[in-house]
């Protein structure tokens, strides 16, 4: 009876295990896909009548 309840409480702890695990994965992979879509890209302006390669006095 020993023996069995032993198999029992680690096959218990290997499925919490396994399921905390691909919890984890899973949560970390949805907020990936959130950052991906919620970030929005900056546009730099750039000033193409710059007068940068004329020397300075």
């Amino acid at each position: 009876m020993k023996e069995n309840t032993n198999k029992l409480i680690v096959s218990f702890t290997i499925v919490a295990v396994v399921a905390i695990i691909s919890i984890m994965i899973c949560c970390l992979a949805a907020l990936g896909y959130n950052s991906k879509i919620s970030m929005e890209k900056e546009k730099i302006e750039v000033d193409t009548t710059s007068n940068f390669n004329q020397k300075q006095p």
